[in-house]
């Protein structure tokens, strides 16, 4: 990829999805989410002076963890979009207000925008459009995406939590993109080692996983462990 492409894309995302929600977590065990609109937007600090040692040091889910950890059901990680940041919206459309540009709001509802997706690179119109004749939609479509996926965080220790907390990270602002929907079809919740995002995307997201496993007192498992490493230390981060 051009470098002249790669930083103006790697500024654009960051500005529009990635950079916004890292201020929640920094210094925090179990992160407070705040309403979107309000997040502030800067970088946090590797906490073993770089992100590829930061990365390094993050704990492995043993075999005998997941022996350990009762099987994974949806239903424990409490209601969907549950506005946990009490700004009175859903989590779905503070995600969507915050990642989307050109953007139309029915009092907390985002009817319309543009995602600059950091998945793929592509810009994606929402809603989709639809045909003339028969109603049907065209173009790509947008879905709501958890860095790290509910199954990895249960798997990680979420099992343990209380209900209260593993609702809050399954509606954390800064665990979650708008990205476009096969993009996240294909990454189907998997780590690291088996998914990554788009070349321009790949640091920003390696960092975001560290920080969030790091900060909410995850494991991961070794492949990711290693992969995000890898990553890093080619980022020079």
């Amino acid at each position: 990829m051009p470098a002249r492409r790669l930083l103006t894309f790697t500024a654009a995302t960051l500005t529009a999805a990635a950079i916004v929600g890292f201020a929640l977590l920094a210094g925090h065990t179990q992160p407070d989410t705040v309403a979107a609109d309000t997040v502030p937007v800067r970088s946090p600090t590797p906490d073993e002076g770089t992100w590829a040692a930061t990365a390094a040091s993050l704990p492995v889910t043993s075999d005998l963890d997941a022996d350990e950890s009762p099987a994974y059901r949806r239903a424990d990680y409490g209601e969907r979009w549950a506005d946990v940041d009490g700004n009175g919206c859903a989590q779905r459309d503070d995600v969507l207000a915050r990642d989307l540009t050109d953007l139309v709001r029915s009092s907390c509802t985002v009817t319309s925008g543009t995602l600059h997706d950091p998945y793929t690179g592509e810009t994606i119109t929402f809603p989709r459009q639809l045909t003339a004749l028969g109603g049907s939609p065209i173009g790509r479509s947008i879905r709501l995406d958890r860095i790290i996926s509910l199954r990895a965080a249960h798997e990680g220790g979420a099992w343990k939590w209380s209900p209260e907390r593993r609702q809050e990270f399954a509606n954390s602002l800064e665990n979650m993109l708008a990205v476009d929907a096969e993009a996240a079809r294909l990454k189907d919740g998997r780590g690291p080692a088996a998914w990554m995002p788009v070349d321009a995307f790949a640091c920003e997201y390696a960092i975001r996983y560290t920080w969030i496993a790091k900060a909410w007192g995850l494991s991961i498992a070794s492949e990711d462990r290693d992969a995000l490493s890898t990553t890093l230390i080619a980022c020079e981060r």
